[in-house]
């Protein structure tokens, strides 16, 4: 009889286990629904707002993004001979794209995965498509010392060295770097 009560109370424990992790497992699955709802009931509400002021809807969004791209594109295959003139083009361009940047980020809300992806990606090859342009266009100066003047212009020839002297440490820091370099070629084989 002992034995029979111990595999009762084994069974019995088993099945308020499985009661248990059954009762957890709807809680979840309850909890889970209850946030996917929450998250879609606020995208339905932006959607909406984004609606009644019928500033932003998939469609409307897709085209004037397109639009916007045909300017740049356009804008980017008018080049002017004048610097100027191609620096106000450029920086056109670059405030159109600004413009592209704060669209998308307000349509992500309600923009398929798919489109915000392809749309991140068109404003990232007309970035680089800008700034290639603009290095093309307008290069950077290059970045020189000036020549300082000098101010004591009766310096006497013999303080300055001769050709001699200055070529013979040159000629042998040569010679050391050919035999440094012969040695190694020979410690290498």
């Amino acid at each position: 009889m002992n034995g029979e009560h111990l595999n009762d109370s084994s069974v019995s424990v088993s099945e308020e286990a499985m009661r248990a992790q059954k009762e957890f497992e709807e809680r979840m699955a309850a909890r889970t629904e209850e946030r996917v709802q929450s998250i879609h009931d606020r995208h339905t509400q932006i959607r909406q707002k984004y609606e009644m002021e019928g500033d932003i809807d998939t469609p409307s969004f897709l085209s004037s993004f397109n639009q916007m791209t045909c300017q740049i594109e356009s804008h980017l295959s008018s080049t002017l001979s004048s610097t100027t003139e191609n620096e106000e083009i450029l920086n056109k361009c670059t405030n159109i794209l600004d413009d592209m940047r704060l669209q998308l980020s307000k349509a992500i809300t309600f923009l398929p995965p798919y489109e915000t992806k392809q749309c991140q990606h068109k404003i990232d090859t007309i970035e680089s498509n800008i700034t290639e342009k603009r290095n093309i266009l307008l290069p950077k100066k290059k970045f020189s010392f000036a020549r300082k003047t000098k101010q004591n212009s009766n310096i006497d020839s013999s303080s300055a060295p001769s050709s001699a002297t200055s070529s013979t440490p040159s000629s042998s820091s040569s010679s050391s770097s050919s035999s440094s370099s012969s040695s190694s070629s020979s410690s290498s084989s």
